[in-house]
């Protein structure tokens, strides 16, 4: 006997399945500390010749920009109280530990005299989440921080190492349609996240040039 054919419901089903889990694929391939991870791998491996400590310099960068916003993860399941709030409790503590990384990296780069594009890749982070904070606060407007964590680093990453990583910008519609696709963002959203992951990677870049 033959197995009967799909249903066009069923069909559909399957469909949207797999697409919402590559839309969750792509939301997590571009979050902020996979993003730094990737985008700073790719930056030393085409500086890291030029400066002292190379690796040492590495590192600290990846401890600041990737390991302390992903140490919110566990911290979120392994404290009861912030593991009964779910994901507002992981969104929670993923801001607070970036802020921790990112503004710990920006003081201690000045401190330990980093090198200079070192303390421009701190400073361009903490521009961004600065402006994204008082867009959010003082214009009530919920500017995409995925969609600015996006584009900041594909411009930071083309001063740093050329013309080849702009085909890097090929992330952003990918940004989009996975945030679209997930209910996370609306369209206005991401364009305001984008405007301000642009306005600040730019001023930053404009004024350590």
């Amino acid at each position: 006997m033959n197995a009967p054919e799909p249903s066009p419901a069923a069909d559909k089903a399957r469909k949207d399945s797999w697409l919402d889990y590559l839309a969750k694929g792509i939301s997590i391939i571009t979050t902020a500390p996979t993003l730094a991870l990737l985008s700073f791998t790719w930056v030393f491996a085409e500086r890291g010749s030029t400066i002292d400590h190379p690796w040492l310099w590495y590192l600290f960068t990846l401890l600041c920009l990737t390991a302390f916003p992903l140490l919110a993860y566990p911290i979120a399941w392994l404290v009861p109280a912030l593991k009964k709030q779910g994901r507002h409790a992981e969104r929670g503590m993923a801001f607070i530990m970036a802020t921790i990384g990112w503004f710990g990296g920006l003081i201690t780069s000045y401190a330990a005299d980093a090198p200079s594009f070192i303390k421009m890749v701190f400073i361009t982070y903490c521009v961004n989440v600065a402006l994204i904070m008082a867009v959010n606060v003082l214009l009530h407007f919920k500017a995409s921080a995925h969609a600015a964590g996006t584009v900041g680093p594909v411009l930071l990453l083309a001063y740093l190492v050329g013309n080849a990583a702009w085909g890097t910008l090929i992330l952003l519609p990918a940004v989009y349609w996975a945030r679209l696709r997930m209910g996370r963002h609306t369209k206005s959203e991401l364009i305001g996240g984008t405007a301000c992951g642009i306005a600040a990677t730019s001023a930053v870049l404009l004024a350590m040039e």
